[in-house]
């Protein structure tokens, strides 16, 4: 019994974060200031099962000159070449909190943790079942 309710607490908790990620992207979205940047170099992480990821480290600058750099989206393959010149939203009034402007970026975590949560109500009830 009480792993169903610990269960549930973790799907509601989950479903709520992704609810305040979604919001929070959408915020961005709307109210973002645009900036143009310049991928200035590559990284590189390990994915899953060994993949090597390969994500573009962005420069871009404020109106004032300020710059800034953001690591963009990873992915297998090597798309994005050096120099390649790429969107990105940024907070008004704190330029460092910036996301590239692709779709992954700011809806894939909200459905991200909205997979856990139906993973854990799935087991919730999977164990209310027995």
């Amino acid at each position: 019994m009480t792993t169903n309710i610990y269960l549930g607490i973790g799907s509601a908790i989950f479903s709520l974060a992704g609810v305040w990620v979604l919001y929070r992207a959408l915020q961005l979205w709307k109210h973002g200031v645009l900036a143009t940047g310049t991928v200035v170099e590559k990284g590189t992480r390990r994915g899953k099962k060994g993949a090597v990821l390969v994500y573009p480290i962005i420069e871009y600058a404020t109106p004032s000159g300020e710059k800034h750099r953001l690591n963009g989206v990873a992915s297998a393959s090597d798309k994005v070449p050096i120099g390649a010149t790429v969107d990105i939203l940024y907070w008004p009034g704190n330029p460092r909190r910036a996301r590239e402007k692709k779709w992954l970026s700011f809806f894939v975590p909200p459905v991200a943790l909205w997979v856990l949560a139906a993973a854990f109500a799935a087991a919730a009830l999977k164990i209310i079942g027995q």
